[in-house]
């Protein structure tokens, strides 16, 4: 899979990392022009309404700075969420999702990555050895970045799938929409990373989800990892209204489950489309046959745009009866929805996100021994 890249930039003090060596040979190869950037160097600065189409074709090379590891972006103490926590080693993304939230909030005109992998690494370590002990944390790196797109040219994930191999109070996710998995195959993960997809019908993967691998493409990557021994697990997320949308959406649940057996199958989630309303302008205008915008979407208590839900209740409800009629043991969650819709639609409560993370840790420990 190839993706516009037309420059590399290295910040002023990136330049002499071995990612920048690593960068510089693969742009030689690629044909694509590498430029230092001085320290006052601004050029990477622009609106998000600009900064959404340019940065898809800039890689910049910069330094980390602040803490690794992050919640997730989405958390609020309104909405029940799974209590993932966050590595942002890259931030941005070559592939080019119609309902994509960085569109509302990006405002850097290139994907930035962090110079230095293994310092990031072991600055995590530190990290994760300095909390309390508690369930089994989730650390995924797919949360402003998609984990495997640039992973031909970075190198990112596999020393992050070597690193998570002797942890024990933590796994790794890598969450993507690609089929770039060749560099996972083969590693000493010892069932520490679950390499997980979002997976959308087949149709919907076309008209919206741009530059990302087929569906079918997604499966057969899936395939391979579990045959590789990786946990996979499944994020049914977002789900746009369309017609007979509870059929085909089961339908996905039922190919997914087909592709990997139960036994490699580590969760699965359902999330429906939303956004700010401040992102419907954009959203229209970059990508005018996107059906995503439409349906009944009306604020919610996060101030997002959703789905009815009532609607959104009898579609996780007929996808949820699929999935617990394939593999009744794998846990399901909801992304980023009230206690009442978890209710009504999987028929569990939870009162806080703790718990919901205590039960997927519970779920984990108790299937793989993790």
């Amino acid at each position: 899979m190839s993706y516009p890249i037309h420059e590399v930039v290295l910040e002023a003090g990136a330049e002499d990392t071995a990612l920048a060596a690593r960068l510089r040979r693969w742009a030689e190869e690629a044909g694509v022009p590498v430029r230092l950037a001085g320290p006052h160097d601004d050029s990477d600065h622009a609106p998000p309404e600009v900064a959404i189409g340019t940065s898809k074709q800039s890689l910049r090379v910069t330094r980390q700075k602040g803490a690794v590891l992050k919640a997730c972006t989405g958390r609020t103490d309104s909405l029940l969420c799974c209590n993932l926590q966050v590595i942002t080693q890259t931030v941005g993304c070559p592939l080019d999702c119609s309902y994509c939230i960085l569109q509302d909030y990006h405002n850097r005109a290139s994907i930035r990555i962090h110079a230095e992998p293994e310092q990031i690494l072991r600055r995590l370590a530190d990290e994760l050895d300095a909390r309390p002990a508690g369930p089994l944390l989730r650390v995924c790196t797919g949360q402003v970045a998609d984990s495997l797109a640039l992973e031909p040219m970075v190198g990112f994930a596999a020393a992050a799938v070597r690193r998570f191999a002797s942890r024990t109070d933590a796994v790794l996710e890598l969450k993507t929409k690609t089929d770039n998995v060749a560099p996972l195959l083969g590693l000493d993960h010892r069932g520490r990373t679950i390499v997980s997809w979002s997976l959308a019908p087949a149709d919907v993967v076309r008209r919206e989800e741009h530059r990302c691998a087929s569906l079918e493409a997604r499966l057969d990557a899936a395939r391979r990892v579990a045959d590789d021994g990786y946990l996979v697990a499944f994020h049914l997320d977002p789900m746009i209204s369309d017609e007979g949308e509870r059929r085909r959406h089961a339908e996905v649940a039922r190919l997914a489950l087909e592709a990997v057996p139960s036994q490699r199958l580590a969760y699965v989630s359902m999330g429906t489309v939303r956004f700010l309303p401040s992102m419907r302008r954009t959203l229209t205008a970059r990508f005018p046959d996107s059906r995503a915008p439409l349906g009944e979407l009306l604020p919610d208590v996060d101030g997002k745009l959703r789905l009815l839900a009532p609607r959104r209740i009898a579609l996780y409800r007929a996808v949820a009866e699929t999935i617990r009629g394939q593999a009744p043991d794998v846990f399901i969650y909801l992304c980023m929805e009230p206690p009442r819709v978890w209710r009504r639609a999987l028929d569990v409560e939870y009162p806080d996100r703790h718990a919901v993370e205590q039960a997927m840790s519970r779920s984990l420990r108790q299937r793989f021994g993790l």
